[in-house]
């Protein structure tokens, strides 16, 4: 077979895939990193755990409070669980590991 003819056999093939392809997938495609992000941000608000098992008086505080930032950011907490502002705590580095020689 030629390099013509291989390219015709080639775009025949193509194009019978993406008709295909069309009949199947006739939704428009979802913007999955919009719909992951609207998710998430709907299950800061949630506690991260059941209130109704919680010990009177204690709080269980929502996801959003209890995120741990992941370049680690500590902040310090008040008597009563607040979180101080931000800006008032320290950030804890990574420990930098050296192969043994």
């Amino acid at each position: 077979m030629d390099h013509r003819a291989t390219r015709a056999e080639l775009r025949r093939s193509l194009t019978g895939l993406e008709q295909l392809l069309s009949s199947v997938v006739r939704d428009p495609p979802v913007d999955v990193a919009q719909s992951l992000s609207r998710a998430h941000q709907a299950a800061l608000h949630r506690r991260i755990l059941d209130t109704k098992t919680a010990r009177e008086g204690m709080r269980v505080p929502t996801l959003e409070e209890a995120y741990l930032n992941r370049d680690f950011q500590v902040r310090a907490v008040d008597g009563q669980g607040v979180r101080a502002p931000r800006g008032g705590g320290s950030r804890c580095r990574r420990a930098r590991t050296s192969p043994s020689t």
